[in-house]
């Protein structure tokens, strides 16, 4: 079955204004275009350009207790040509291809997609599950006219869609003017531009005009370049606040500027915070982007590919947005395919949020999840032939940038200053005193690549052809998620006397000097402990993002005796003289309970002051709490904890049983963290003695006193006393009565 022949046959390096654009774009003569990304109002409409129409089956439960899935799945009047399954958890879900059982397990939280592609069907073919809990059955010919389906498989909530391509393909690089430049040619790389039309004060007005002055340097410093690049990428955040149509196309009116070919790649500014990619196959979120791109040089991809030179080069969106990648698990397979069509050409892969870790809060919330990541790396990896990754996000330092840059899986993983923002606080000075925006400069001969990074100001840096590899065996949670973590029925080394062999790590960014955090093992007469320091990262300067620092922590996964009632015991020492107990930092012991993948259960103990959003940023995991309670302040005495996790869960959980369901591991992880901002404000503490036991007859306590819930006078998050905002690029915090804090 073919498609339309206008969209068979439309090309991708048509002008805007020549003919009407694919999926309904039109030009209104305005300075800014207006798009519209339409769902199928016809079966036609939802084949691909293979000739195929692929329908999305996504499994979620609200239910606590989860529900397993063995459906079989039987296609009438069409073929099943292929199908897959993502997002699956490995010891719970399986599928290995064939569709009389997968096995797909829903819990709270969980979502799981199965994806089949049809080469034969009619608006009467009809996909039929058929388990023993319930029967879900619907055809093409409902999709269409509902855009989704919806029905219910016992407890578990059933969904069908259709998947589309038309934003995704392969780019003949003269549609949009990059001329054949042989085998020697430059590019470069714009990140995190983040720019816009400064007029509207409720648009950041103030941090956008800094981003548009050092935008407008970067664009003078790409055509002052002796060599003519080939083309300039725009590595995602283009626009500054949420793509709004303005932002733009003031950016366009930069980029004239650049007099070459201009690509971009999406990132996670061009949209709405809230963009939601429901009903059906929903792109409307983007339709600003489409328009921008359209405007600026004739294409309507978001997902692309296209060859120079030796080179291929892969542009793979970014857009952070909650469900994305669950509502579109066809990029994934196209990738694959992308990549093994050109498996003999060496490759670079351009992206907006990096895979690889930096060692700053967000960059590890605010970023891809540990599957999408791990299911990344292992399509890249496949064929040997992905040789870098460039990503942008962070608005690193160019310092930063060439110390985090590492090899995984043999690609080498750099991530690149922003052309636009200015730099975040990675508590160290640059290589040097001038601004960090500026340009890459990526030197292609033949095979071989060099990577430049210009300054604004001139200066020049080179990433090496070999960088490190990353040792993701030490971090285990980079590509892993918690409940994946070898669990053992007591603590591994929970005295510490084999130093830190046993506890997982996050990476943190190290400083050359003074390090703001500190996570070690050390002796104190006779006794090896723990030790825990962290304060404000160093060299404040203004403009640079000082979010609250909380990654500095160790972690283990134990595995819990059936139906016992599990107690966790531990000692710690708050350092005096390294304790601002006036400050907003503390240490913590976080408490998570699992039940296969589904997190049932999490606890917060804090000494000091209770940071209550901890870990509970863009990557969070679903379930009840957090419940907080309060640890002893008292500095440079031994306190002996232990914490009853069955009874401080009930007491907070409002009906909920500890064994309905019961966890089957607990992750416990201590860390120690602090606002980032304003004095120093350190807080260190030394632990001792992890032990699990089971069935003991008391409450959680302390020094033999009871265990109380942490007050709200000690409780802080982001805009508790007024709203969090931006002050010229840089995040603010109001704390209460703060210019009567000593300093």
């Amino acid at each position: 079955m073919k498609r339309r022949k206008f969209l068979q046959n439309l090309g991708l390096g048509v002008a805007p204004v020549v003919v009407q654009p694919l999926m309904g774009a039109t030009q209104t003569g305005q300075d800014f275009p207006q798009y519209n990304y339409r769902q199928p109002e016809t079966l036609q409409e939802a084949v691909t350009k293979e000739g195929q129409v692929i329908v999305r089956l996504e499994f979620q439960s609200d239910d606590r207790h989860g529900q397993q899935l063995k459906p079989d799945i039987k296609i009438e009047n069409g073929n099943i040509l292929r199908s897959k399954s993502y997002f699956f958890e490995k010891g719970e879900d399986n599928f290995t291809g064939g569709l009389d059982a997968p096995v797909i397990s829903a819990a709270t939280g969980d979502v799981d997609v199965l994806v089949l592609w049809l080469d034969k069907f009619s608006e009467e073919s009809v996909i039929t599950m058929i388990d023993k809990a319930g029967i879900f059955a619907f055809s093409l010919s409902e999709i269409v006219k509902k855009q989704e389906v919806t029905g219910q498989i016992g407890r578990a909530k059933v969904k069908a869609n259709f998947l589309l391509d038309k934003e995704i393909g392969e780019l003949n690089p003269a549609d949009v003017g990059i001329s054949s430049p042989g085998d020697d040619f430059t590019f470069i790389i714009m990140a995190d531009t983040q720019g816009g039309d400064a007029s509207n004060p409720e648009d950041n007005l103030c941090r956008m005009k800094i981003h548009n002055a050092f935008i407008e340097e970067s664009i003078r410093l790409a055509g002052n370049l002796k060599v003519k690049p080939a083309f300039c990428l725009m590595l995602g955040d283009i626009v500054d606040h949420q793509g709004e149509e303005h932002h733009f196309a003031q950016m366009a009116r930069f980029f004239e500027r650049l007099k070459m070919p201009v690509l971009y790649e999406m990132g996670n500014h061009e949209s709405r915070y809230q963009t939601s990619f429901e009903p059906g196959y929903n792109l409307r979120g983007f339709n600003n982007y489409f328009a921008a791109q359209k405007a600026i040089n004739g294409m309507e991809l978001l997902l692309y590919s296209f060859n120079l030179g030796k080179w291929h080069f892969v542009v793979w969106p970014d857009p952070l947005r909650r469900m994305f990648w669950e509502n579109h698990p066809h990029y994934f397979d196209w990738l694959e395919r992308d990549l093994e069509k050109y498996k003999d050409r060496p490759t670079i892969f351009l992206q907006h949020i990096p895979m690889h870790p930096i060692g700053i809060n967000p960059l590890v919330n605010y970023c891809e999840t540990a599957y999408v990541k791990r299911l990344l790396f292992d399509i890249l990896a496949k064929h040997g032939n992905v040789k870098t990754i460039f990503s942008g996000h962070v608005h690193i330092p160019v310092k930063s940038s060439l110390k985090t840059a590492v090899s995984v899986t043999g690609i080498n993983c750099i991530n690149l200053p922003a052309a636009g923002y200015r730099p975040r606080a990675f508590g160290e000075e640059d290589l040097y005193g001038g601004p960090a925006q500026g340009i890459c400069i990526v030197d292609i001969k033949g095979e071989e690549l060099k990577a430049t990074y210009k300054t604004v100001t001139l200066e020049e840096f080179t990433w090496p052809d070999k960088l490190p590899e990353f040792d993701s065996k030490s971090y285990p949670l980079w590509f892993g998620n918690k409940w994946e973590l070898p669990a053992n029925k007591q603590f591994v080394n929970g005295n510490f006397k084999d130093g830190p062999e046993g506890w997982g790590r996050r990476f943190v960014y190290q400083e050359d000097e003074n390090p703001s955090n500190i996570c070690k093992v050390v002796v104190q007469n006779d006794q090896p402990a723990l030790y825990l320091k962290t304060e404000k990262r160093g060299y404040h300067t203004p403009g640079q993002d000082r979010l609250p620092q909380d990654i500095n922590r160790i972690f283990q996964a134990i595995e819990l005796e059936p139906d016992k009632d599990p107690f966790i015991s531990f000692e710690y020492r708050n350092e005096g003289r390294n304790c601002d107990f006036s400050g907003f930092n503390g240490l913590y012991i976080w408490v998570e309970g699992y039940r296969k993948s589904a997190r049932v259960l999490n606890l917060l103990y804090f000494a000091n002051k209770a940071w209550v959003n901890l870990g509970s940023t863009y990557s969070s995991s679903a379930g009840p709490g957090p419940f907080i309670f309060s640890l002893d302040n008292t500095p440079d005495v031994w306190h002996r904890v232990r914490l009853n996790v069955k009874n401080d869960f009930e007491s907070n959980a409002e009906g909920l049983k500890f064994f309905d369901p019961s966890p089957d591991r607990l992750i416990v992880s201590a860390g120690i963290w602090n606002i980032n901002d304003g004095r120093k404000q350190p807080f260190a503490a030394f632990l001792k003695n992890f032990s699990i036991g089971y069935n003991l007859n008391s409450v959680s306590h302390i020094d033999e006193k009871k265990l109380l819930p942490v007050p709200d006078e000690r409780k802080w998050w982001r805009g508790k006393y007024m709203p969090s905002g931006n002050v010229a690029g840089e995040h603010h915090y109001h704390v209460e009565k703060w210019s009567e804090l000593k300093y």
